[in-house]
């Protein structure tokens, strides 16, 4: 699919969510990721103008608003909490920089902060599928279990992005338990 395609079906798959709470799983194929991200975040913040976080743990905060900025999504409306595994810490102020990849207290404990914000209606999580590149399947479900009702107990609005691909397909069956719907773009 073309960018505008895969836009205009992640906008259809949107719509159909009548809640403004919830846990939703988008799984793309990795040509299709960066579009499905774009059309999602664009959605959120320009045509329902919600705020929200940003978890990115594929790019740092700059790569982010460089991304958005030609995308003209609306930057103003998130924080991101940046988890790259890179060293120097970002010094944009919207922005929190953990240590590492590999820190899921360092990570549960931005985001709990982070949602003590009530501005904050929605957490993006940019991926799922990255979790398991530094962290086995048994403590990836772990970590995303306790998330999930973290932000349901919280009455959020959340989108988990996972890749197509054999890794995340595996955490795809325990995702569907705890997420109000798993969304297929492909």
């Amino acid at each position: 699919m073309n960018p505008i395609q895969v836009r205009k079906k992640v906008i259809a798959q949107l719509a159909k969510i009548k809640s403004k709470k919830g846990i939703y799983t988008f799984v793309s194929k990795p040509e299709d990721y960066l579009a499905v991200n774009n059309a999602i975040c664009s959605s959120l913040t320009q045509n329902l103008k919600f705020s929200g976080i940003y978890v990115s743990l594929n790019n740092s905060c700059k790569e982010m608003l460089e991304k958005f900025d030609k995308e003209k999504i609306d930057t103003n409306k998130l924080l991101f909490i940046e988890s790259t595994g890179q060293e120097q810490k970002s010094r944009i102020n919207s922005c929190i920089s953990l240590k590492n990849n590999r820190s899921l207290t360092e990570l549960s404990l931005s985001i709990s902060e982070a949602c003590k914000n009530k501005k904050n209606q929605f957490i993006f999580f940019d991926s799922v599928s990255t979790l398991l590149v530094y962290n086995n399947l048994e403590t990836t479900e772990q970590f995303v279990h306790y998330m999930v009702n973290k932000i349901k107990n919280l009455g959020l609005f959340m989108v988990l992005i996972s890749i197509e691909e054999e890794k995340s397909n595996k955490l795809l069956p325990i995702l569907s338990q705890f997420c109000d719907k798993i969304i297929r773009i492909n």
